[in-house]
């Protein structure tokens, strides 16, 4: 999901031999690991991870509510939202890639910030542990809303509460309506002080 961002960051030049490294550094990890079975499983897993699980959602509970009130049930809104999330995220990352400036290292981190954070705003599945990564990303950026995030997130603990494991949308709404309103405070902080986009940094 990041390896796109360093294009702008390390050039052309420099981006291909760093690609050539990761990508058979991958291939000799996998290597071990390879059989037909692996694949199929592997592939398996990704379908079920975007059109089978959910839990503690944002961006697609709306749009199960909303599918709900027209008569859509949960399997089909799932099925349906699992085929265009993936869509979603590669352009997501593609406009993160080759749109902005990528070239300082504050703002490389800040790009993979906002990608895993988009990420996971259209996710159907978000564990409090995945927070962590917004955390660490966040300590290289003058962002910290995923410190709240990871505070907010154990909400989602209420469904363990239920014997049927039943989420309660009414908190799911507080933690995600904290989140997004400090994200907005956040942004607007950062744009009075001319910290979001510094001119001088704008342009290549």
């Amino acid at each position: 999901m990041f390896l796109p961002l360093f294009i702008r960051h390390l050039g052309i030049k420099k981006a291909v031999p760093f690609y050539v490294i990761i990508g058979t550094t991958i291939l000799v990890l996998l290597f071990p690991f390879y059989s037909p079975e692996f694949i199929n499983n592997y592939a398996t897993t990704i379908g079920l991870w975007f059109n089978n699980f959910e839990f503690n959602a944002s961006i697609y509970n709306i749009i199960k509510k909303v599918a709900e009130a027209n008569g859509s049930r949960d399997w089909e809104t799932i099925k349906a939202f699992g085929k265009i999330s993936p869509y979603v995220t590669i352009a997501m990352v593609l406009l993160f890639s080759f749109l902005r400036n990528n070239k300082t290292i504050t703002n490389l981190f800040t790009s993979m910030l906002w990608v895993l954070t988009i990420y996971y705003f259209i996710s159907t599945t978000i564990h409090p542990w995945y927070i962590i990564f917004l955390v660490l990303l966040s300590i290289f950026t003058k962002f910290r809303y995923a410190i709240l995030w990871s505070a907010a997130v154990f909400l989602s603990y209420w469904a363990y509460s239920n014997p049927d494991f039943k989420e309660h949308l009414g908190i799911l709404t507080i933690e995600y309506i904290a989140i997004f309103s400090f994200i907005i405070y956040e942004i607007l902080r950062l744009k009075r002080q001319n910290l979001l986009y510094p001119k001088k940094k704008l342009l290549n």
